[in-house]
């Protein structure tokens, strides 16, 4: 699960859900996609197969600098042209091109640095185990 290259770049551009940079919430843009449908399902068959993987990435993204979260953000969600991000972030389109690969990199090589404490397993199922774990 995000591994490659291909697989965040998959998982950025299908991504419903975006960690907004400014106000650190989460958004809803499907909207603003081209290929948006009104009528889809938001919730449909493959959205349980891919929860796991689009919390991943959101973990992942809220952990890049600023920079490359916008520069993702414009690259893969608003699909804007490398010209116009260039000039928003101030930099060339080289540079431009260069600090995609790295925000990229970065996702990948943070591969689940962040454990959870306590397996899920562990967690109470019922009032009754609520109760034990607790007394």
């Amino acid at each position: 699960m995000l591994d490659t290259r291909q697989e965040v770049v998959r998982a950025l551009v299908t991504l419903p859900d975006y960690y907004q940079i400014k106000s650190s919430s989460l958004i809803t843009i499907l909207a603003r996609k081209k290929y948006y449908d009104k009528g889809r399902d938001p919730f449909g068959r493959k959205f349980l197969d891919n929860l796991e993987v689009r919390y991943e990435l959101l973990r992942r993204l809220a952990l890049l600098d600023e920079r490359e979260r916008n520069l993702l953000f414009m690259w893969y969600i608003e699909t804007k042209p490398v010209v116009e991000i260039a000039r928003k972030l101030h930099i060339s389109r080289m540079h431009c091109y260069r600090l995609r690969l790295k925000a990229l990199d970065n996702i990948i090589s943070m591969n689940s640095e962040v454990q959870v404490k306590e397996p899920l397993e562990s967690c109470p199922t019922t009032t009754q185990d609520l109760h034990e774990k607790r007394g």
